[in-house]
């Protein structure tokens, strides 16, 4: 777009960093990125960001102890080509956070998200219906049968060799919108997540992403009762260690594949446009 390299050749992004960004955490959010627009997109950061795993990030957050200009990257889902994104974490010794959705990965299930054409058999938007009419739609579609023609999702294979070189935590069983969901199916969605990924790479799971960037204090309240110890969010703004735990901010990307319109997101200032001016 005209408007982010307008943004990038006079300068904008570099000032909204100096001001907003020196001293607060940014936690970035991809879902799908090219290996080519990751590589960009590292290459960029560690010339003027500090990048730090989430783990670290947190550890430093809490203790007022960051350094300057910290930015952690995440990814939601667990896209089947996050894997190759693999060979770049490597190289550059970044340690990124990949939030499963437990019940989608290690299967053949696609991600219902991608298919809302199919599912689709009203004017409703499938993101702000209540969770059993959704379910209703996709079961009318015939999609509970529905194969994709390639897997979207990472397997149990790829999710272990990735996993000395990336941080996995839960996303929920089967990506649902929390908010539109009954108190038992949300508190279910958010545990089991958690008991099946720590099955899978025999260790704790302590961090939960809410699915959309949608919850309410009923969700917040069931992290802290399953055990979770931090959720992030997908409110766009930054960290300080007065952020409350269970809702750390995310700053979006768009999986950007123009480094210039990753620039102008990843420093926070399109967020903050947007805020202003829609």
């Amino acid at each position: 777009m005209l408007i982010f390299k307008i943004l990038y050749i006079f300068g904008f992004s570099r000032l909204f960093r100096l001001l907003f960004q020196r001293n607060r955490l940014t936690i970035l959010i991809y879902h799908n990125p090219s290996k080519d627009a990751i590589e960009k997109h590292i290459l960029f950061l560690q010339k003027n960001y500090t990048l730090l795993s989430l783990d670290e990030a947190l550890i430093k957050l809490k203790g007022n102890c960051l350094p300057k200009y910290p930015l952690v990257i995440t990814f939601d889902d667990g896209h089947v080509d996050n894997f190759k994104l693999l060979s770049t974490f490597k190289k550059y010794g970044v340690i990124p956070t990949i939030f499963l959705t437990s019940d989608i990965v290690c299967t053949e299930k696609p991600f219902w998200f991608n298919h809302k054409d199919q599912i689709q058999l009203s004017g409703e938007n499938l993101k702000k219906i209540d969770n059993n009419v959704r379910l209703d739609l996709m079961k009318k579609s015939g999609f509970d049968s529905f194969k994709a023609k390639y897997r979207e999702a990472l397997s149990a294979d790829e999710i272990l060799e990735m996993s000395s070189f990336v941080d996995f935590q839960c996303h929920t069983s089967t990506h649902p919108i929390l908010p539109n969901c009954s108190e038992d199916v949300s508190f279910v969605e958010m545990s089991n997540s958690k008991l099946k990924l720590e099955k899978l790479l025999g260790r704790k799971v302590n961090g939960f992403a809410y699915p959309n960037g949608d919850y309410t204090d009923r969700e917040i309240e069931y992290c802290a009762d399953i055990g979770y110890k931090y959720a992030v969010t997908i409110d766009q703004d930054f960290n300080t260690s007065l952020t409350p735990r269970y809702m750390l901010k995310r700053i979006g990307t768009n999986d950007a594949e123009s480094l210039e319109e990753f620039i102008i997101r990843s420093s926070g200032l399109w967020a903050w446009i947007k805020r202003r001016f829609s």
